[in-house]
């Protein structure tokens, strides 16, 4: 689930078909303070992050998708889904593994 009430983004959830997880996890991850880059996510790992200007823009590596996190869109493997699109996102297998640059 993705969260950013500064931005009215409340209800973001994505599901991941191609993950097998052996227990239930909540977590929260804030992307409020630049770190180094690639770090670990819970299953998965981010590998950019610009918080200069907040709400800022977050790639991550999840279940062998590309997300990228932006105030005005949410992409995924490459195409552009408007937040008020991504009430419930299902992702399965991906056919094409590019990686994020």
């Amino acid at each position: 689930t993705i969260r950013q009430p500064h931005l009215g983004i409340e209800t973001a959830a994505l599901s991941f078909t191609n993950l097998l997880v052996a227990t239930n996890l909540t977590e929260t991850v804030r992307f409020t303070a630049g770190r180094e880059v690639p770090f670990t996510v819970p299953f998965g790992r981010c590998v950019f992050q610009d918080p200069l200007f907040l709400p800022g823009t977050v790639a991550l590596e999840i279940g062998g998708h590309e997300l990228v996190l932006m105030p005005r869109h949410l992409t995924i493997d490459g195409a552009e889904r408007a937040w008020s699109a991504c009430r419930s996102v299902s992702l399965g297998e991906r056919t094409n593994s590019s990686s994020v640059k």
